[in-house]
């Protein structure tokens, strides 16, 4: 059984992407400069807002894939689902490296944090372009 979730947001001039550990996608409209595990802001979803169906599964354990497309750049995150995890955040989404988990997390043992992902894709999303994600949780 897999349950796959598309959403956008939007990249901005203080992307960083350096944190070496989680890799966060916010709701907020803003970007500070200490926010160096934000790849994209104003996303159209956050934990709240899953479908029950892609709740359920990343609560069992589930395998969780980011794909992340901008422009010609694409990547992926992988880590795992939870029954600690609480999905109730309406302001980010976080996938973190650790174990580690808060209302934001999404999975958790990731392969990638920010620092991970491809240098270009991070420039490219400096200039504000929309960033197109897939979220696709399977338990195969």
């Amino acid at each position: 059984m897999s349950v796959s979730v598309s959403f956008e947001a939007f990249g901005h001039k203080n992307v960083k992407s350096i944190h070496r550990t989680t890799l966060e996608i916010t709701s907020e409209n803003f970007l500070t400069e200490s926010g160096d595990c934000i790849l994209a802001i104003r996303s159209t979803l956050v934990p709240s807002l899953l479908p029950k169906a892609a709740k359920d599964l990343i609560r069992s354990g589930a395998r969780v894939t980011l794909e992340i497309r901008a422009g010609p750049y694409v990547d992926w995150v992988s880590g795992w689902g939870s029954s600690n995890l609480d999905l109730n955040s309406n302001r980010a989404l976080i996938f973190r490296k650790s174990s580690f988990t808060s209302p934001e997390t999404v999975a958790i043992n990731c392969n990638k944090a920010a620092k991970d992902l491809d240098r270009g894709l991070i420039d490219f999303v400096k200039s504000g372009v929309k960033v197109s994600f897939t979220l696709k949780i399977s338990l195969n």
